[in-house]
């Protein structure tokens, strides 16, 4: 059990830390969540739009920042250090369709999960009854 531990306190592991802003407009963006693929490493940034990632092991990863409103950005990492890696995110609108059931982004058009067609199809009848008292 020692010796375990020995072996896992030995590993080399860096920090990473960054900015995410929006392509746009360069302003920092709080609440993305910036992750390393694949793994349970991961962070939300302030509202500077700073993150940082603590005792990542050495080695290559794709750097993923995720925002509700935005799409994807990844980058890919190769750690040996410390790092500063900044990300820029691009905004994409979200609308849903005229109740068929579609999700339309700037990016792609899809067919939404029967649980969102339920809870949105249910919030809009609700919002009509409570517009019409």
């Amino acid at each position: 059990m020692v010796h375990a531990m020995v072996a896992a306190q030995s590993i080399p592991r860096a920090t990473i830390t960054g900015v995410v802003t929006d392509v746009d407009t360069g302003r920092p963006l709080a609440d993305v969540n910036v992750f390393i693929a694949n793994t349970t490493w991961g962070a939300v940034t302030d509202t500077d739009g700073v993150y940082t990632l603590e005792r990542i092991p050495y080695g290559t990863y794709e750097l993923v920042a995720s925002r509700m409103g935005y799409a994807y950005g990844a980058l890919r990492v190769k750690l040996a250090e410390a790092g500063h890696y900044n990300l820029a995110l691009t905004p994409t609108v979200i609308e849903l369709d005229d109740g068929r059931g579609f999700l339309r982004t700037a990016q792609r058009v899809e067919k939404a999960p029967e649980a969102i067609r339920r809870s949105v199809s249910g919030h809009v009848k609700k919002c009509q009854k409570d517009q019409a008292a």
